[in-house]
């Protein structure tokens, strides 16, 4: 005798493998969050109207799979376009089941995943709302759909408890030296500020001013505070800090702020300028080492490597940790966990004339705002460095802490302050060195760090849909 696999069960099969495909394509991008997330919100969409649809029948729907299935395929469509690299993500896209503000629902998968179950309700009580008014008598297939239903549900939050594991907010604290407004100014912090603020992954406990790109940190102040105050997902204080490399050891607002909020906790530090800052705390309390979890720092090269943009004709500094090299070797000698982002792999990156014109014409406030800012710097680099684009050297960080899959970083790989010649005709001819921080296997240091190396070209992707979703959680533009 054969046995016949019931219609229901076949479903049920092409359905389950189906969604293993989904599954597997998200979690090979690092994105299972989004998986999740766009299946509660298309389920739940098929859902509440199945539930409609029978009341209004007064029998059930046939192949509810299907119905949910084509639900989660509707509210995943911009991701599909992307992967395919047919579409970037736009405000448009709502119209896929909210697709771009589902991400910034408070709560996130869990409150979608309260949504769900509230569908799978809704539709249970219209079944039996039906079946009660004996306007139709169940199946044996439709007997065991709520059973079904309820194991489905259950697998779905077993597999989804890593992930939102994995959204447990971390703690951060971001130390830069951001220069909205100032003219001929290196931009690529406010990429990396902007992502991170959007991205409701980490919990930025505190943002700290430090020279850098500029020397003039209390002229910064006002404009970084207007930026978190419209684009934050909530309030971050923003304190002044060091305004050269002579104020490592002397007292801020920003070094006193830090070491309250080490006192509270331990944070990863965003360090996207000099660490002056950060090893000011560290020398007057040298007990709060242990309460930083990881510096990420825009710093380090390896031996006889030069800062040179392609085809460019200038070379350019490892501007942070040369402005203060003390402040490098006090966090290096606190034995503090480091991961360094260096030129090599930020020149992986490039940000083109057609990014920003992408920002202007189809991003959202934040976006919009980062693109006039950028327009002067794509000039500069242009006619200055002879190249058609810009290094984002800051914004690889927020790829490191959000998307690891996207970069490739060497572990625990010696680390030593050291001096080269310059890279110039009076370095080479006339024995003129500066400080360089090398890292390499065939040094001899006790120090170690994690060194990235390689990043992938989805990562630029990444940050711009992540700054152009923060238009969502604007309360109105920065002034242009």
């Amino acid at each position: 005798m054969t046995l016949r696999t019931p219609g229901s069960m076949q479903t049920f099969v092409l359905f389950a493998a189906a969604e293993g495909v989904l599954y597997w394509s998200y979690s090979e991008q690092d994105a299972l969050f989004h998986w999740f997330l766009h299946f509660f919100v298309g389920a739940s969409a098929a859902l509440f109207i199945m539930a409609i649809v029978t009341v209004h029948r007064g029998r059930t729907v046939p192949h509810p799979m299907v119905w949910i299935f084509a639900g989660h395929v509707i509210a995943m469509l911009p991701d599909l376009l992307w992967n395919f690299r047919l579409s970037a993500h736009h405000p448009w896209m709502d119209v896929f089941l909210v697709h771009i503000t589902a991400h910034f629902l408070p709560g996130r998968n869990w409150t979608w995943y309260a949504v769900f179950l509230a569908g799978v309700g809704a539709y249970l009580y219209a079944r039996a709302s039906a079946e009660a008014q004996g306007r139709q008598e169940p199946s044996r297939r439709e007997e065991h759909l709520p059973r079904r239903g309820a194991i489905v549900g259950i697998v779905l939050l077993l597999l989804s408890m890593p992930p939102a594991a994995a959204q447990a907010q971390t703690p951060v604290w971001i130390d830069t030296d951001a220069a909205p407004d100032m003219p001929f100014r290196d931009k690529d912090d406010l990429f990396a500020l902007l992502a991170a603020l959007g991205a409701p992954e980490l919990k930025i406990r505190g943002i700290s001013l430090v020279f850098g790109n500029h020397h003039d940190v209390a002229a910064a102040q006002p404009g970084i505070r207007e930026l978190v105050g419209r684009f934050a997902l909530e309030p971050i204080p923003v304190q002044a800090g060091a305004g050269e490399a002579a104020d490592l050891g002397r007292t801020t607002e920003a070094s006193t702020a830090l070491a309250d909020a080490l006192s509270r906790g331990g944070l990863v530090i965003i360090a996207l300028g000099p660490l002056t800052n950060v090893a000011t705390v560290l020398r007057q309390r040298p007990g709060l080492a242990s309460h930083v979890t990881r510096i990420v720092a825009v710093a380090g090269r390896r031996p006889d490597q030069v800062f040179r943009p392609p085809h460019g004709r200038l070379v350019l500094p490892d501007l942070n940790f040369e402005s203060d090299v003390e402040a490098f070797r006090v966090v290096l000698e606190h034995g503090i966990p480091v991961t360094l982002i260096p030129f090599e792999l930020s020149r992986q990156l490039w940000i083109t004339e057609s990014d920003l014109g992408w920002m202007r014409n189809a991003g959202g406030p934040a976006a919009r705002w980062l693109a006039r800012q950028s327009a002067g710097w794509l000039d500069l680099w242009a006619h200055g460095i002879g190249v058609l684009g810009f290094h984002p050297f800051d914004a690889p960080v927020v790829t490191y802490l959000l998307s690891p899959r996207l970069m490739r970083c060497d572990r625990r790989v010696p680390a030593l302050i050291s001096t080269a010649p310059l890279e110039s005709w009076w370095g080479r001819h006339l024995g003129f060195r500066k400080p360089v921080l090398l890292v390499s296997d065939e040094l001899a240091s006790p120090y170690r760090v994690d060194y990235c190396v390689d990043i992938d070209s989805r990562a630029k992707h990444d940050l711009l849909i992540r700054i152009n979703g923060l238009a969502r959680n604007a309360v109105g533009e920065v002034g242009s």
